[in-house]
């Protein structure tokens, strides 16, 4: 989950720097005007918090370990599911799925035919920047709370350190998906062919997340304090990668981690303990619409 560049742009930094807010953004909005109605399967515990970080540590393995097509066919299942979550939340009845399966066989056309040019790094946005939002707001909505993000927090914490730092897992992984569909980078392209900068889908994830999660456990202001120094992370790494300041890739996370933990120690010891998802509901109802959303297969969205 770093932040990867090659040759950085002027214009890439604000760039991904905007997308990452609009990506932010578009979680907060779809949080507080909609409820995803998910399986009966309980809600998230700190048990799904470790699935989900053993997931993350084990799946570089498989992508790296499997020929390029099984992986290309493991991130079509998964972003088919997810993007199937997000648009049916937003469009009517069989529409959502429509659109969710055009989506992603646009992604992977795209990455087919013109895999790594500018056009298809912008299409890859769309589709992944969707993902993130779809796949937030589904934890956040399952019961996540700050605590739990906390720990989520600390473990990818470590594992970027070791993944980016001590081991050359993280560029390799990179460089392998790099021209399958759904890469998994919020990316804009330089002036030069095949130069980029970007942030990993991660590290968004973990920041859009974030936000909402504070929101709903201790309230508007503690989210927006959240979500701005989300962003401002993000900002600063990609303002210091600018300036040269270090090269190659930066787990983002090594940051972020822990401005998460230390947020969640001081909003717990200002507000005790944090609001239930059903206590948030009751104080701060939403005005937004109940949406029964398809899904297909998600791993890292549901509760095992």
């Amino acid at each position: 989950m770093p932040v990867g560049w090659a040759h950085m742009p002027d214009v890439a930094m604000p760039a991904v720097i905007g997308l990452s807010a609009a990506i932010m953004g578009a979680t907060w909005l779809l949080f507080r005007r909609v409820t995803l109605t998910r399986p009966p399967i309980g809600v998230i515990g700190l048990g799904d918090v470790a699935f989900v970080v053993v997931i993350v540590v084990f799946l570089p393995f498989l992508y790296l370990a499997v020929p390029p097509f099984v992986a290309a066919l493991i991130l079509l299942i998964v972003m088919t599911s997810i993007l199937a979550v997000i648009c049916g939340a937003v469009l009517p009845g069989r529409l959502g799925l429509a659109v969710a399966i055009a989506l992603a066989a646009a992604d992977v056309a795209v990455s087919m035919t013109a895999g790594g040019s500018d056009l298809a790094l912008v299409v890859n946005d769309v589709v992944v920047g969707l993902a993130i939002v779809g796949v937030a707001n589904l934890w956040a909505q399952a019961g996540m709370r700050a605590a739990h993000l906390a720990v989520l927090a600390a473990g990818l914490t470590v594992y970027d350190i070791v993944a980016t730092s001590v081991m050359t897992q993280t560029g390799e992984l990179m460089e392998r998906l790099a021209g399958l569909p759904f890469a998994a980078i919020i990316a804009w392209p330089s002036g030069a062919p095949g130069e980029w900068l970007g942030i990993g889908v991660g590290d968004l994830l973990v920041a859009s997340t974030f936000a909402i999660v504070f929101r709903k456990a201790y309230g508007r202001t503690a989210g927006l304090v959240a979500a701005a120094s989300a962003i401002g992370c993000i900002a600063l790494l990609l303002v210091l990668a600018n300036m040269r300041v270090f090269s190659g890739t930066f787990p983002v996370m090594v940051i972020l981690g822990p401005v998460v933990i230390v947020e969640f120690l001081l909003w717990r010891s200002r507000r005790g303990p944090e609001r239930t998802m059903q206590r948030y509901l009751t104080e701060e109802p939403l005005r937004g619409v109940r949406v029964v959303a398809p899904v297909i297969f998600d791993p890292l969205s549901a509760p095992r």
